[in-house]
């Protein structure tokens, strides 16, 4: 059985741990679970979309947008673009 001291420091501790998690989701960091890494390398983005090479008649999926580093430049190309994304916490 834990002491009044120990308890209320337990208690203390927990509510700066759930504080911290609330926060870290609220910044959307990269969540292991999801296997999350985010884009944020403006040449890589380029890169990627430049391989792509997308044009208005395509109708692409894009799996696990995240923040959308490649989706807004996917679709100023004027393709028709679906994105899943499981993260309930990214969706807007």
């Amino acid at each position: 059985m834990l002491s009044k001291l120990s308890e209320d420091k337990f208690l203390k501790e927990s509510k700066i741990y759930l504080g911290l998690q609330n926060t870290l989701k609220l910044m959307n960091f990269p969540r292991k679970r999801f296997g999350q890494h985010f884009l944020h390398d403006t040449q890589i983005i380029q890169d990627i979309v430049a391989a792509i090479a997308p044009h208005p008649q395509q109708h692409l999926v894009e799996i696990g947008p995240g923040k959308g580093a490649l989706t807004l430049p996917l679709l100023e190309s004027a393709c028709q673009l679906d994105v899943i994304e499981l993260d309930r916490d990214l969706i807007e």
